[in-house]
Protein backbone atom coordinates (compact mmCIF):
# COMPACT_ATOMS: atom_id res chain seq x y z
CA UNK A 1 0.00 0.00 0.00
CA UNK A 2 1.27 3.47 -0.90
CA UNK A 3 1.73 5.94 1.93
CA UNK A 4 1.35 9.04 -0.25
CA UNK A 5 0.94 9.48 -3.99
CA UNK A 6 3.18 11.80 -5.99
CA UNK A 7 1.10 14.75 -7.17
CA UNK A 8 3.45 16.71 -9.39
CA UNK A 9 4.86 13.88 -11.45
CA UNK A 10 3.72 10.62 -13.00
CA UNK A 11 5.06 7.45 -11.43
CA UNK A 12 4.60 4.29 -13.49
CA UNK A 13 4.17 2.01 -10.48
CA UNK A 14 1.50 4.31 -9.04
CA UNK A 15 -0.29 4.55 -12.38
CA UNK A 16 -0.39 0.77 -12.54
CA UNK A 17 -1.94 0.54 -9.06
CA UNK A 18 -4.60 3.03 -10.13
CA UNK A 19 -5.44 1.29 -13.40
CA UNK A 20 -8.86 0.13 -12.13
CA UNK A 21 -9.60 3.65 -10.86
CA UNK A 22 -8.46 5.16 -14.16
CA UNK A 23 -10.82 2.93 -16.11
CA UNK A 24 -13.92 3.77 -14.07
CA UNK A 25 -13.06 7.45 -13.65
CA UNK A 26 -12.78 7.73 -17.45
CA UNK A 27 -16.50 7.13 -17.58
CA UNK A 28 -17.72 8.88 -14.44
CA UNK A 29 -15.54 11.98 -14.38
CA UNK A 30 -13.40 12.42 -17.53
CA UNK A 31 -11.72 15.72 -18.34
CA UNK A 32 -14.00 17.64 -20.72
CA UNK A 33 -13.25 20.40 -23.22
CA UNK A 34 -15.25 22.33 -25.84
CA UNK A 35 -13.96 22.83 -29.38
CA UNK A 36 -14.44 25.89 -31.60
CA UNK A 37 -17.81 24.60 -32.80
CA UNK A 38 -19.21 24.08 -29.32
CA UNK A 39 -18.81 20.29 -29.31
CA UNK A 40 -17.82 18.59 -26.07
CA UNK A 41 -14.92 16.12 -26.00
CA UNK A 42 -13.84 13.76 -23.21
CA UNK A 43 -10.24 13.04 -22.27
CA UNK A 44 -8.45 10.77 -19.76
CA UNK A 45 -9.40 11.73 -16.19
CA UNK A 46 -6.18 13.43 -15.09
CA UNK A 47 -8.09 15.95 -13.01
CA UNK A 48 -10.08 13.28 -11.18
CA UNK A 49 -6.97 11.20 -10.51
CA UNK A 50 -5.19 14.24 -9.08
CA UNK A 51 -8.15 14.90 -6.77
CA UNK A 52 -8.23 11.24 -5.71
CA UNK A 53 -4.50 11.20 -4.94
CA UNK A 54 -4.70 14.45 -3.01
CA UNK A 55 -7.66 13.28 -0.90
CA UNK A 56 -5.88 9.98 -0.29
CA UNK A 57 -2.72 11.77 0.83
CA UNK A 58 -4.59 13.76 3.49
CA UNK A 59 -6.38 10.64 4.80
CA UNK A 60 -9.86 11.60 3.64
CA UNK A 61 -10.70 8.16 2.29
CA UNK A 62 -10.27 5.62 5.08
CA UNK A 63 -12.13 6.97 8.09
CA UNK A 64 -14.23 3.90 8.86
CA UNK A 65 -12.23 0.97 7.50
CA UNK A 66 -8.60 0.15 6.94
CA UNK A 67 -6.38 -1.55 4.41
CA UNK A 68 -5.38 -4.10 7.05
CA UNK A 69 -9.04 -5.00 7.73
CA UNK A 70 -9.59 -5.27 4.00
CA UNK A 71 -6.67 -7.64 3.48
CA UNK A 72 -7.72 -9.73 6.50
CA UNK A 73 -11.28 -10.15 5.23
CA UNK A 74 -11.07 -13.68 3.89
CA UNK A 75 -14.40 -13.65 2.08
CA UNK A 76 -13.44 -10.57 0.10
CA UNK A 77 -9.90 -11.76 -0.64
CA UNK A 78 -10.98 -15.24 -1.70
CA UNK A 79 -13.56 -13.80 -4.09
CA UNK A 80 -11.08 -11.36 -5.61
CA UNK A 81 -8.62 -14.17 -6.10
CA UNK A 82 -11.27 -16.37 -7.69
CA UNK A 83 -12.21 -13.57 -10.07
CA UNK A 84 -8.60 -12.99 -11.02
CA UNK A 85 -8.57 -9.43 -9.66
CA UNK A 86 -5.55 -7.73 -8.14
CA UNK A 87 -6.41 -7.07 -4.47
CA UNK A 88 -4.26 -3.94 -4.17
CA UNK A 89 -5.62 -2.35 -7.34
CA UNK A 90 -9.11 -3.24 -6.19
CA UNK A 91 -8.43 -1.51 -2.86
CA UNK A 92 -7.92 1.79 -4.62
CA UNK A 93 -11.00 1.17 -6.75
CA UNK A 94 -12.98 0.61 -3.56
CA UNK A 95 -11.67 3.88 -2.10
CA UNK A 96 -12.56 5.76 -5.28
CA UNK A 97 -16.09 4.37 -5.44
CA UNK A 98 -16.67 5.11 -1.76
CA UNK A 99 -15.41 8.65 -2.18
CA UNK A 100 -17.18 9.35 -5.45
CA UNK A 101 -20.52 7.97 -4.25
CA UNK A 102 -20.20 10.02 -1.05
CA UNK A 103 -19.53 13.14 -3.12
CA UNK A 104 -22.77 12.57 -5.02
CA UNK A 105 -25.13 10.98 -2.51
CA UNK A 106 -24.11 12.75 0.70
CA UNK A 107 -22.67 16.08 -0.40
CA UNK A 108 -23.74 16.61 -4.01
CA UNK A 109 -24.97 19.93 -5.36
CA UNK A 110 -28.08 20.32 -7.46
CA UNK A 111 -27.58 20.93 -11.17
CA UNK A 112 -29.52 23.86 -12.51
CA UNK A 113 -30.74 23.82 -16.09
CA UNK A 114 -28.65 25.52 -18.75
CA UNK A 115 -29.94 28.75 -20.35
CA UNK A 116 -30.77 26.77 -23.49
CA UNK A 117 -32.77 24.23 -21.49
CA UNK A 118 -34.65 26.97 -19.64
CA UNK A 119 -35.42 28.87 -22.86
CA UNK A 120 -36.50 25.68 -24.63
CA UNK A 121 -38.80 24.80 -21.76
CA UNK A 122 -40.30 28.32 -21.87
CA UNK A 123 -40.78 28.14 -25.66
CA UNK A 124 -42.42 24.70 -25.53
CA UNK A 125 -44.70 25.61 -22.62
CA UNK A 126 -46.03 28.70 -24.38
CA UNK A 127 -46.35 27.24 -27.89
CA UNK A 128 -48.03 24.06 -26.65
CA UNK A 129 -50.68 26.24 -25.02
CA UNK A 130 -51.37 28.42 -28.07
CA UNK A 131 -54.72 27.50 -29.59
CA UNK A 132 -54.70 29.68 -32.68
CA UNK A 133 -53.00 32.72 -34.26
CA UNK A 134 -55.06 34.92 -36.55
CA UNK A 135 -54.21 38.37 -37.82
CA UNK A 136 -51.12 38.30 -35.56
CA UNK A 137 -53.29 37.79 -32.47
CA UNK A 138 -52.89 34.61 -30.42
CA UNK A 139 -55.44 32.78 -28.32
CA UNK A 140 -54.50 30.21 -25.71
CA UNK A 141 -55.97 26.88 -24.71
CA UNK A 142 -55.66 27.72 -21.02
CA UNK A 143 -54.92 30.98 -19.28
CA UNK A 144 -51.20 31.56 -18.68
CA UNK A 145 -48.93 34.24 -17.28
CA UNK A 146 -45.24 34.93 -16.99
CA UNK A 147 -44.00 36.71 -13.86
CA UNK A 148 -40.74 38.62 -13.52
CA UNK A 149 -39.91 39.48 -9.94
CA UNK A 150 -36.86 41.64 -9.19
CA UNK A 151 -36.01 42.23 -5.56
CA UNK A 152 -36.83 45.81 -4.60
CA UNK A 153 -38.59 46.46 -7.92
CA UNK A 154 -42.17 46.24 -9.16
CA UNK A 155 -43.18 42.76 -10.28
CA UNK A 156 -44.08 42.47 -13.97
CA UNK A 157 -46.80 40.03 -14.97
CA UNK A 158 -47.43 39.19 -18.63
CA UNK A 159 -50.65 37.31 -19.32
CA UNK A 160 -51.43 38.42 -22.88
CA UNK A 161 -51.28 35.30 -25.11
CA UNK A 162 -50.12 37.37 -28.08
CA UNK A 163 -47.23 38.88 -26.12
CA UNK A 164 -46.20 35.46 -24.82
CA UNK A 165 -46.47 33.96 -28.30
CA UNK A 166 -44.15 36.60 -29.77
CA UNK A 167 -41.76 36.19 -26.84
CA UNK A 168 -41.57 32.43 -27.49
CA UNK A 169 -41.04 32.93 -31.22
CA UNK A 170 -38.31 35.51 -30.61
CA UNK A 171 -36.47 33.13 -28.26
CA UNK A 172 -36.81 30.31 -30.79
CA UNK A 173 -35.40 32.42 -33.63
CA UNK A 174 -32.53 33.69 -31.49
CA UNK A 175 -31.52 30.15 -30.47
CA UNK A 176 -31.53 29.08 -34.11
CA UNK A 177 -29.36 32.04 -35.07
CA UNK A 178 -26.84 31.38 -32.29
CA UNK A 179 -26.61 27.69 -33.19
CA UNK A 180 -26.47 28.30 -36.93
CA UNK A 181 -23.44 27.03 -38.81
CA UNK A 182 -22.55 30.52 -40.01
CA UNK A 183 -22.58 32.00 -36.52
CA UNK A 184 -21.01 29.44 -34.23
CA UNK A 185 -19.22 31.13 -31.35
CA UNK A 186 -17.62 29.00 -28.66
CA UNK A 187 -18.11 31.53 -25.88
CA UNK A 188 -21.78 32.14 -26.67
CA UNK A 189 -22.54 28.46 -27.19
CA UNK A 190 -20.68 27.61 -24.01
CA UNK A 191 -22.77 30.09 -22.02
CA UNK A 192 -25.97 28.74 -23.56
CA UNK A 193 -25.19 25.13 -22.75
CA UNK A 194 -23.46 25.59 -19.42
CA UNK A 195 -25.20 24.26 -16.35
CA UNK A 196 -24.91 25.98 -13.00
CA UNK A 197 -24.31 24.67 -9.51
CA UNK A 198 -27.21 25.31 -7.17
CA UNK A 199 -27.43 24.86 -3.44
CA UNK A 200 -26.20 21.75 -1.70
CA UNK A 201 -28.93 19.16 -2.05
CA UNK A 202 -30.35 17.02 0.70
CA UNK A 203 -28.49 13.76 1.14
CA UNK A 204 -29.87 10.75 -0.67
CA UNK A 205 -31.38 8.00 1.45
CA UNK A 206 -29.10 5.23 2.63
CA UNK A 207 -30.86 2.81 0.28
CA UNK A 208 -30.21 5.05 -2.74
CA UNK A 209 -26.58 5.46 -1.63
CA UNK A 210 -26.15 1.68 -1.50
CA UNK A 211 -27.73 1.42 -4.95
CA UNK A 212 -25.38 4.05 -6.40
CA UNK A 213 -22.33 2.45 -4.76
CA UNK A 214 -23.28 -0.95 -6.17
CA UNK A 215 -23.99 0.40 -9.65
CA UNK A 216 -20.48 1.82 -9.88
CA UNK A 217 -19.01 -1.62 -9.17
CA UNK A 218 -21.42 -3.25 -11.60
CA UNK A 219 -20.31 -0.78 -14.26
CA UNK A 220 -16.69 -1.69 -13.59
CA UNK A 221 -17.47 -5.37 -14.05
CA UNK A 222 -19.46 -4.63 -17.21
CA UNK A 223 -16.40 -2.84 -18.58
CA UNK A 224 -14.31 -5.93 -17.82
CA UNK A 225 -16.21 -8.98 -19.15
CA UNK A 226 -12.99 -10.97 -18.90
CA UNK A 227 -13.35 -10.96 -15.10
CA UNK A 228 -14.95 -14.32 -14.51
CA UNK A 229 -15.05 -16.79 -11.68
CA UNK A 230 -12.41 -19.49 -11.71
CA UNK A 231 -14.23 -22.14 -9.74
CA UNK A 232 -12.42 -24.91 -7.97
CA UNK A 233 -13.93 -28.32 -7.47
CA UNK A 234 -14.87 -28.98 -3.89
CA UNK A 235 -14.54 -25.32 -2.94
CA UNK A 236 -17.39 -23.67 -1.02
CA UNK A 237 -16.09 -20.17 -1.77
CA UNK A 238 -18.55 -17.94 -3.65
CA UNK A 239 -17.23 -16.00 -6.62
CA UNK A 240 -20.53 -14.18 -7.09
CA UNK A 241 -19.81 -10.57 -8.08
CA UNK A 242 -23.03 -9.25 -6.56
CA UNK A 243 -22.29 -11.03 -3.31
CA UNK A 244 -18.84 -9.45 -3.32
CA UNK A 245 -20.42 -6.01 -3.73
CA UNK A 246 -22.96 -6.86 -1.04
CA UNK A 247 -20.17 -7.77 1.39
CA UNK A 248 -18.36 -4.55 0.54
CA UNK A 249 -21.51 -2.61 1.46
CA UNK A 250 -21.27 -4.14 4.92
CA UNK A 251 -17.49 -3.86 5.10
CA UNK A 252 -17.41 -0.11 4.54
CA UNK A 253 -20.30 0.29 7.03
CA UNK A 254 -22.72 1.61 4.48
CA UNK A 255 -25.14 -0.79 6.13
CA UNK A 256 -25.11 -2.61 9.46
CA UNK A 257 -27.52 -5.24 8.16
CA UNK A 258 -25.64 -8.54 8.30
CA UNK A 259 -27.88 -9.96 5.58
CA UNK A 260 -25.47 -8.30 3.15
CA UNK A 261 -22.78 -10.74 4.29
CA UNK A 262 -24.38 -14.04 3.36
CA UNK A 263 -26.64 -13.30 0.42
CA UNK A 264 -27.01 -10.85 -2.44
CA UNK A 265 -30.83 -10.89 -2.17
CA UNK A 266 -31.03 -7.61 -0.22
CA UNK A 267 -28.76 -5.87 -2.71
CA UNK A 268 -30.79 -7.23 -5.62
CA UNK A 269 -33.87 -5.71 -4.01
CA UNK A 270 -32.23 -2.28 -3.95
CA UNK A 271 -31.04 -2.62 -7.54
CA UNK A 272 -34.57 -3.47 -8.67
CA UNK A 273 -36.24 -0.78 -6.56
CA UNK A 274 -34.05 2.09 -7.77
CA UNK A 275 -33.22 0.96 -11.31
CA UNK A 276 -34.96 4.00 -12.80
CA UNK A 277 -33.61 6.41 -10.22
CA UNK A 278 -31.52 9.30 -11.58
CA UNK A 279 -29.32 11.43 -9.35
CA UNK A 280 -28.80 14.69 -11.19
CA UNK A 281 -26.12 16.36 -9.08
CA UNK A 282 -22.64 17.80 -9.26
CA UNK A 283 -20.12 15.78 -7.32
CA UNK A 284 -18.80 17.86 -4.42
CA UNK A 285 -15.34 16.23 -4.66
CA UNK A 286 -14.83 15.29 -8.31
CA UNK A 287 -15.85 18.46 -10.08
CA UNK A 288 -13.58 18.30 -13.15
Amino acid sequence: MIDKFALDTDVDSEDELLSYVFQLASEYCPDVDVDDEGNFHSYPPKGALYIFKDRYNVNELTRFFSYLDYMKNQDIQDTLSGLGLDAEKFWYLLLFIVDYSNGICLEGFEIKESPKEELTKLIDSIENNIKDVRFFRATSCNSMKLTLSIEGKRTIVIDNPTTLFHLARSCYKELNILEGVEYKNTIILGSLNSTAIGNESASESNSVHIYYFAKMFIRFFDMNPQVRAKTKKGSNISYNKLLLISRLVYFIRLSKNDKFLNSDDTLKGYLKQYKNNEINKFNNFYFT
